[in-house]
């Protein structure tokens, strides 16, 4: 959100949108539906990053992540989801599954790492959607997510554009504080200014009158 300066005393403008108000909803829902669903995952792994495959998530390698989706296969997995793995460990008709992801190259994980990490924030899809199992997001994959996924980011949506509302205020109250606290300085700095010149003026007086009577 921008914020502006009014020309005649160099104050700045934080428009706040009122959350009930067309604008707030047509600027939360400007994002496409794939950036919904990119946010809705990253929100998602920063929830159970420290649960119980904190092991796995909390600073991942991408070794740690091929071993994670070793054990949620080993586990057992939605057709859905072993369609996801399918696609993105390129397992060809007749090929074992676990065997696949085990002579993945790892490597191939730095893309779903630094995703997770915050390196980069966009990835391809067939990545996304791993990340969506590795982190339990749901609605998955991105196919399903495009028929019922608006709805259940929506709330981290808000969410997250609240805060950055409330970030603008808060940063508008502190520099009205700090604005506050220059004014008074220079208020107070002017008050010493005319005591002192009052003072120095006083003084001539005192010592004109002296001279005047001493003559």
């Amino acid at each position: 959100m921008g914020v502006g300066w009014s020309c005649s005393n160099a104050i700045p403008v934080f428009p706040i949108i009122p959350k009930d108000s067309v604008l707030f909803q047509k600027k939360l829902m400007n994002s496409s539906t794939y950036e919904n669903y990119t946010v809705g995952i990253k929100a998602k792994y920063d929830e159970v990053k420290e649960g119980l495959y904190a092991s796995f998530l909390l600073q991942p390698t991408p070794a740690q992540l091929r071993n994670l989706c070793v054990l949620l296969l080993d586990q057992g997995l939605s057709n859905a989801d072993e369609g996801i793995f399918n696609l993105f460990f390129q397992v060809k008709e007749g090929e074992n599954l676990r065997r696949s992801i085990e002579n993945f190259d790892v490597e191939k994980f730095k893309a779903v790492k630094n995703f997770l990490t915050g390196k980069n924030t966009k990835t391809n899809p067939n990545s996304l959607n791993l990340i969506a199992v590795l982190v339990n997001f749901n609605p998955r994959p991105f196919s399903k997510f495009i028929q019922q996924g608006a709805t259940v980011v929506k709330k981290t949506a808000v969410e997250v554009f609240i805060k950055e509302e409330e970030s603008q205020e808060i940063l508008k109250q502190e520099y009205l504080q700090e604005n506050r606290i220059l004014h008074q300085k220079k208020v107070k700095s002017q008050k010493y200014s005319h005591r002192s010149r009052s003072n120095r003026l006083d003084s001539w007086k005192f010592w004109n009158k002296k001279r005047i009577f001493s003559r």
